[in-house]
């Protein structure tokens, strides 16, 4: 027991350096009083100096193959390749681990090996193995793992659209790992192209858009993907209709056809072109008589009708006539292009007085009646009114 209160030689350590390491060393520990005796009994230690690796390993190569493999190809300094006694691969998920084994005892002349990539992200360390079991690892080489899964496809999409024109979509949010974001396509007409309607990522799952509504299209298409950071992409999401709400008016019809006849006036038209029309309302002026338009006949699509046969007519009075359309919206047409004429009088109508029948003569009769002087005069006063007028139009032409 070493009694001594000096506590440096409670306990000791020595090293040596050698200029070689070729041959043993013996060492012996004596002990000493303050009296200056040896003792006599002594330890003895022998052993030699051992070379190390001086320095690390170097992964050159990491080539990824299919079936998710990856092959490793690493190299050592010429000088310490005969202290090698083996080598080691570790894998793990981060750079600063954990590592656990992938391959142990790999003779001292391998620099190449294949191995399963097990992570998404996959750090590797080769590690040179020496006669004392000593470790000497390379730097982590990052392989990521051949990823050929798109994410999933985007699905319940709903949608939302005011009388401005501003959209909004929303769809089921994906979960997966390594998901990136959405891309949203739209088109007006589902035979052409598609065109993306934002510049980056979409990495939540809404998206606001405007559309135009000044147009006589009916619907705006929009589908949708998701990719992940490997850029898989999925497959288009089910194709969504979205009605345009209708800000433009329906185009109007056009009379092409108008006839007088006796007591009565016959039109036709062409329809409205646009296909949204849901009522056709006719209106007539006795342009004389009358300051404003009257409604004479309302169609709706159960008994749509393309001409008329107008015989609430007075003869020879001016009559004007246009028609509109009303579309699903409820938006109004511009009137037609209006059409005047008159019908002309129905004289088997007219009433007779005093109507005799008087033979003047052999083979000759005479025929005598009271004709209304009312509608008589009525009825030249309106005849003399519209040559009056075409001589007018006539000198104004001229």
């Amino acid at each position: 027991m070493d009694t001594s209160e000096q506590k440096v030689f409670h306990q000791m350590e020595w090293s040596d350096d050698f200029e070689n390491n070729t041959g043993l060393k013996y060492y012996r520990l004596y002990g000493h009083d303050y009296f200056g005796h040896r003792s006599e009994l002594y330890s003895e230690v022998k052993g030699q100096g051992r070379d190390e690796i001086g320095l690390s390993p170097t992964i050159e190569r990491s080539d990824q193959l299919s079936g998710n493999l990856v092959q490793l190809k690493w190299s050592i300094p010429e000088k310490f390749e005969n202290l090698v006694k083996s080598w080691r691969i570790y894998v793990g998920t981060g750079w600063d681990g954990p590592y656990l084994p992938d391959t142990l005892g790999l003779p001292a002349n391998t620099r190449e090996m294949k191995c399963r990539i097990p992570f998404d992200a996959a750090y590797f360390r080769v590690v040179a193995v020496d006669e004392y079991d000593r470790e000497f690892s390379s730097f982590p080489r990052l392989v990521m793992s051949l990823d050929t899964i798109p994410p999933a496809v985007p699905t319940e999409i709903e949608f939302g659209i005011d009388s401005m024109g501003v959209l909004n979509l929303n769809w089921k949010a994906n979960h997966e790992k390594d998901f990136l974001g959405y891309k949203v396509f739209s088109s007006y007409d589902t035979s052409a192209n598609f065109i993306l309607r934002h510049e980056y990522f979409l990495d939540k799952s809404e998206f606001r858009d405007s559309i135009v509504l000044k147009t006589e299209l009916k619907y705006v298409y929009y589908k949708l993907i998701s990719v992940d950071e490997r850029n898989n992409r999925s497959a288009f999401s089910e194709l969504v209709r979205i009605p345009i709400p209708d800000k433009l008016a329906p185009t109007e019809p056009q009379f092409y056809e108008f006839l007088p006849g006796k007591g009565m006036i016959y039109l036709k038209w062409h329809p409205s072109p646009s296909e949204d029309v849901v009522k056709q309302t006719l209106y007539r002026r006795a342009t004389d008589s009358e300051p404003g338009w009257r409604l004479i006949r309302e169609w709706t699509l159960s008994d749509m009708a393309y001409e008329y046969l107008d015989k609430e007519v007075r003869a020879f009075e001016d009559y004007a006539y246009i028609l509109n359309v009303t579309d699903v919206s409820g938006l109004v047409s511009e009137p037609s292009t209006p059409v005047i004429l008159h019908a002309f009088p129905d004289y088997t109508a007219f009433p007779l007085n005093n109507f005799s029948v008087e033979r003047e003569k052999e083979k000759v009769v005479k025929i005598k009646f009271e004709f209304p002087q009312k509608i008589f005069l009525e009825s030249m006063y309106i005849r003399i009114r519209r040559v009056k007028s075409l001589i007018y139009g006539e000198l104004w032409r001229m």
